[in-house]
């Protein structure tokens, strides 16, 4: 029956894998160091600061079964060395550690426009692609949240400062989670959903120098390139209940909150997809 499934070209989670967890890496051509999946679309940078939009993954790979990995990367004008992908927009810093918003995207024009300039200085920025609220950090670890920013103005209206210290940080569906200088991991209580600047850190068990959050489930990957996932995450429950590790090596993970679809690149700057499953 097995044999019979696959030649028909239909793809199933084998026994004993958590759908959460998807089924299994599919190596994508070309080689970035940064990739973020949103609703906006696969967008990455390169070792150069080159930018890339990810032709045919607009609307995010919930829309997109039948190709998710979409077509060929086009380059975009510009140079940033972090990049977000939200709900019809994108946001990245640069080396500089200012900060771009990517206007004019939409179905017609999906990679975009132009890039605005965004008044502070971040090195790394984060937009929920399910509600366009943004969180950044600055060189000095200083967190700060994009007063106003959301689904009907994108933009937002300011920064607002956070307490706490972190050198990553990520908002998605399930909420705002990060990491400090030594790899220690927070949640924000109160942000499940991504909305609003919550009440305080709370510390999650484990190490991981970069995370990302996604629909009721969180990545991130260690110093030795371990990839994790954080399992029991609800609205009753947002922290979650423990790690359990992944196959594979990545240096920088990214999930749509979309349909929990993975991309992430490794030390070498090869570029992976996994399916999202069981939602």
């Amino acid at each position: 029956m097995k044999i019979f499934l696959l030649l028909l070209g239909i793809s199933f989670v084998m026994a004993g894998q958590d759908p959460d967890e998807g089924c299994s890496w599919k190596q994508v051509p070309g080689g970035l160091k940064v990739v973020s999946t949103g609703q906006a679309g696969v967008w990455g940078v390169n070792r150069h600061d080159n930018i890339y939009y990810k032709s045919g993954t607009y609307l995010g790979d919930v829309v997109q079964q039948s190709a998710p990995l979409g077509s060929a990367w086009k380059q975009i004008a510009g140079g940033l060395k972090e990049i977000s992908s939200g709900h019809n927009v994108v946001w990245g810093a640069n080396a500089h550690d200012n900060i771009y918003v990517r206007k004019g995207i939409s179905e017609s024009q999906p990679s975009g426009t132009h890039w605005k300039q965004i008044s502070g200085g971040l090195k790394q920025v984060s937009v929920s692609p399910q509600t366009n609220s943004v969180w950044g950090v600055n060189r000095n670890d200083d967190i700060f949240i994009r007063k106003g920013a959301s689904l009907s103005n994108p933009e937002g209206s300011g920064w607002q400062h956070i307490a706490g210290k972190l050198k990553y940080v990520s908002v998605g569906g399930s909420g705002v989670w990060g990491v400090n200088k030594n790899d220690q991991i927070f949640y924000r209580k109160g942000t499940f959903g991504g909305y609003g600047a919550g009440t305080d850190w709370q510390n999650i068990p484990g190490g991981l120098m970069q995370i990302h959050s996604g629909l009721n489930i969180v990545w991130g990957v260690n110093k030795h390139h371990n990839i994790y996932i954080r399992e029991g995450i609800s609205h009753l429950n947002p922290a979650g209940t423990g790690w359990r590790q992944v196959d594979g090596g990545l240096t920088y993970v990214s999930v749509n909150s979309a349909d929990n679809g993975v991309w992430g690149v490794n030390k070498n700057g090869n570029i992976y997809y996994r399916k999202g499953a069981g939602l």
